[in-house]
């Protein structure tokens, strides 16, 4: 069981657009300068608004989907026809392929799978872009439209709401990515964000039509655990949390492509050592309080969970269309409003108030 110990604030991070104001990016040397990419330009069969709450849900995992059960509830109460998932497997066995079925989803091809350790070296960057492309590839949904967004997920991620919520809310910001860009202090300010991602499907597609370049001006970058370096500096964390923020935002592409991650983590505070891996989530009581902090800030998806028996029961309790409470639906309209209505400012107070007790700061 995880201890609770003292002391955290759940931190909301950067779901507004980011103001690129102080941000000092070289126009000539990061890629995909000054194409523009509009919603429409890699249109899809079916281009009305009903088509923007189509979900194309990715996942980079080692040899299996341990939360699958709980991905299956989700899934169930997506709008019919409105959701494809593709999974990027390392390794195969038979536990996989049954976790596969359950999720009714299908694997990428096996030419683009990405061998070896992908932490901390372009490998990552490489196995998300082949998924981007493997999406393209698969075409429509069983509803005729193209996936609008494009959803990315490993092994311990998991939703902590209905997917019929999450794609009404996606559909409410089309044209935008929900991407984090936290400033990276030093000679020059890169952004950073979680690699966990929800990305507008044509900002993913135009990412995978210039992975050429991406990995000419990235790809020897990762400095080791150390960080990445850029113009002589060393700028701290992985390849993957450096590649997609800046390049989206040299891309210039049309929409608020910084809405903020909607994959939430708990990270470490100063004094407690993880090397490097956010709060592996294995109680029920822990996973309670984490969730019920994330939803009242904007958050839809979480990780790292561990598959133990609670937590999957917990997990798909608040999936499953079953027990989809309103209070949920009340909490996550607040968020939406930026805490105007009092209620908003109660629930986030409480929340804070309880999670006083841990010893852990959320990250986007």
């Amino acid at each position: 069981m995880i201890a609770l110990i003292t002391c955290l604030s759940f931190v909301q991070v950067g779901h507004a657009l980011q103001s690129s104001q102080g941000v000092r990016t070289s126009a000539a040397k990061l890629p995909l300068t000054g194409d523009q990419v509009h919603g429409s330009s890699f249109a899809s069969n079916v281009e009305t608004s009903d088509c923007d709450g189509t979900v194309a849900y990715v996942f980079l995992v080692v040899d299996s989907i341990p939360l699958a059960s709980v991905w299956s509830k989700y899934f169930g109460s997506c709008p019919k026809g409105s959701h494809t998932v593709l999974v990027h497997a390392q390794n195969q066995n038979a536990q996989l392929s049954k976790h596969v079925h359950s999720m009714g989803a299908k694997q990428i091809d096996p030419k683009q799978v990405v061998a070896g350790d992908l932490r901390f070296n372009f490998s990552m960057v490489q196995a998300e872009l082949n998924l981007y492309e493997g999406v393209r590839r698969d075409g429509n949904a069983p509803n005729g439209c193209k996936p609008r967004w494009i959803h990315l997920s490993s092994e311990s991620c998991a939703p902590v709401a209905p997917c019929s919520q999450v794609h009404e809310h996606l559909k409410q910001h089309r044209y935008g990515s929900f991407v984090g860009y936290q400033v990276q202090e030093g000679p020059r300010n890169l952004g950073k964000s979680s690699q966990w991602v929800t990305l507008w499907s044509d900002h993913a597609f135009a990412l995978a039509a210039d992975q050429k370049a991406i990995r000419k001006f990235w790809g020897y970058r990762q400095h080791g655990f150390a960080g990445i370096v850029f113009e002589g500096s060393i700028f701290r964390g992985a390849l993957d949390e450096f590649v997609f923020a800046n390049t989206i935002r040299k891309k210039k592409f049309l929409g608020q492509e910084f809405l903020g991650t909607l994959t939430g983590s708990l990270w470490p505070a100063a004094n407690v050592t993880t090397e490097g891996h956010p709060k592996t989530i294995s109680a029920a009581a822990d996973a309670k309080h984490t969730i019920d902090s994330a939803k009242v800030n904007g958050k839809l998806f979480l990780r790292k969970f561990e598959a133990t028996p609670s937590v999957i029961k917990l997990l798909e309790s608040y999936v499953a269309p079953s027990q989809y409470s309103t209070e949920w639906l009340d909490e996550f309209s607040c968020r939406d409003t930026n805490g105007l209505h009092n209620k908003c400012e109660s629930l986030r107070r409480r929340d804070t108030f309880d999670l006083a007790a841990l010893n852990w700061t959320a990250y986007d």
